[in-house]
């Protein structure tokens, strides 16, 4: 299942890239009670800005391919969605190799990726593994790169509140913050990442892949 692809200055680009011509929307917050149970909410809310653990997701519109691809960001709805299907990254094609039933992932660092590491980077399948390498900004840092047997949902990454209160937490300065399903800190959390917990790891030479 892939879809339609895009290079940009010599590179592919990744189908999770965000683009110029999207926009993140920002619908008023307000306080939402159920019973002795609060969270943050949209006033505007449906049943699309949930997930299945009742994690409110940032709005992001659709537009691919509209402007120019913004490599260093990454588009909630498609990661969120490479994540739970399994799909690559890159091309949107299934990241599970067909002989094994393994996916492979990437992630930015130079620490060996360990039983239960949690991660935001969405799978690639081989053959777009080197592609991947070449065009996001954070690999050419430093990678590991593994073989994983399973990749359950473990939470997401976003942005934390005020509990009962519609403030930013002015500690984490912007930053996105991983928070585990059934967490407390879920419910004032809009999320902007898909995190998965990674089981059965076996260190892969992305390169040799590519030979």
């Amino acid at each position: 299942m892939g879809t339609q692809q895009y290079t940009q200055d010599g590179l592919t680009v990744p189908y999770i890239a965000f683009w110029t011509g999207e926009r993140e929307a920002r619908p008023r917050l307000l306080i939402r009670r159920h019973g002795r149970i609060s969270r943050i909410g949209y006033v505007d809310e449906t049943l699309h800005d949930l997930d299945g653990w009742d994690g409110l997701w940032v709005r992001h519109s659709l537009a691919r391919g509209s402007g120019r691809a913004r490599f260093e960001w990454v588009h909630a709805m498609r990661q969120r969605q490479t994540m739970l299907h399994g799909y690559c990254q890159i091309c949107r094609g299934p990241a599970t190799d067909s002989r094994t039933g393994r996916q492979l992932y990437v992630i930015t660092g130079t620490e060996p990726i360990r039983e239960g590491r949690i991660t935001s980077a969405p799978p690639v399948c081989t053959a777009c593994a080197p592609d991947a390498v070449r065009s996001c900004p954070r690999l050419r840092l430093g990678y590991q790169a593994a073989y994983v047997e399973e990749a359950p949902a473990w939470g997401v990454s976003g942005i934390r509140h005020v509990p009962n209160t519609t403030r930013p937490r002015p500690q984490d300065r912007g930053k996105l913050i991983a928070v585990e399903y059934g967490h407390p800190d879920l419910r004032w959390t809009i999320a902007y990442r898909q995190c998965v917990q990674l089981h059965g790891i076996t260190p892969v030479n992305v390169l040799a892949l590519a030979a």
